[in-house]
This record gives structure tokens, sequence and C-alpha cells, in this order.
């Protein structure tokens, strides 16, 4: 399976259970690799990213994502947040036409993993969807992403 493919499977999954608060135990050692902004309807989209670590907002930034193309069913737009060198209890908070959703990448099974968090702004029902993938499980990452904390 394409990576498109499961972004796209897995953002429609988890869009039943996006905004839920999840319990997280702590600080754990993750590593923010980039944040995906895909977006599957016929026009562009502005999402607004921002990046919180020990309740500080360490990033803050729009990011104009075109339609997709043609001959693709998604627009995938993979940034590379300027963090601090040092960060603790991550969370990713992306917002599109008034939908708000956060990634709290603070729960154990993320402790010493390199991830890839997207938000999916789809085409049905404008639904606005997240998932995070493990960088080691992707088949193919995207180039811009960072590993190293």
């Amino acid at each position: 399976m394409d990576r498109r493919k499961l972004l796209l499977l897995s953002g429609a999954a988890l869009s039943g259970l996006a905004g839920c608060a999840i319990p997280t135990s702590g600080s754990t050692n993750v590593t923010l690799s980039g944040i995906s902004l895909v977006n599957t309807t016929s026009t562009a989209v502005e999402f607004d990213v921002i990046v919180e670590s020990d309740d500080r907002i360490v990033y803050w930034e729009s990011h104009e994502i075109d339609s997709a193309p043609d001959d693709s069913q998604t627009n995938i737009e993979t940034i590379v947040p300027d963090l601090p060198d040092e960060y603790d209890n991550v969370a990713v908070h992306g917002r599109v036409n008034g939908q708000r959703r956060t990634i709290n990448l603070g729960r154990e099974n993320f402790d010493n993993e390199c991830v890839l968090p997207s938000f999916i702004y789809q085409i049905s029902n404008n639904i606005f969807g997240t998932t995070v993938d493990l960088v080691d499980n992707l088949s193919d990452p995207p180039e811009e992403v960072n590993c190293q904390n």
C-alpha cells in the first residue's frame, strides 16, 4: 500500500476519534521529524500549525496547500518546523476552516520514536482528521523528514 492510500485510510478511520483527549503518562523522548499536511479537496486550503512543548508555543505558522493535482486525489506537503534543540511533552495542533485537531505525542507508545504526524483535510464532508506514522515504518518517507533530535 502506498503512503497516500495509507494516509487517507488512516485519516478516515481516525476522524471519528479526532479531537478526543488522549491520556499521557508524562514525559517521553520523541523526535518530531516533520508534519504532513494533506489536502484532498478541489480548492486550496490554509492549515494553521502550532507546536507546543511543555505548554509553550514553539512554532506557529500558516501553510496554504494547493488543491490536489488533476491526476491525483491528494496534495501532500511535509513541513519541518524549526524547533528548539531540546523539547519535551510535544503536542501538535492543526486548524482548517474552523476545525481544530490535536496530536499529543507524549504517549508511551511514541517513546524513543521518530514520528511524522499528519493533518488530513478530506473531500468527503470536509472532514479534518489526523494520523501519526512512525518514520521507521514508512516504506517511502518524505525526503524532508529529519530524525535527528
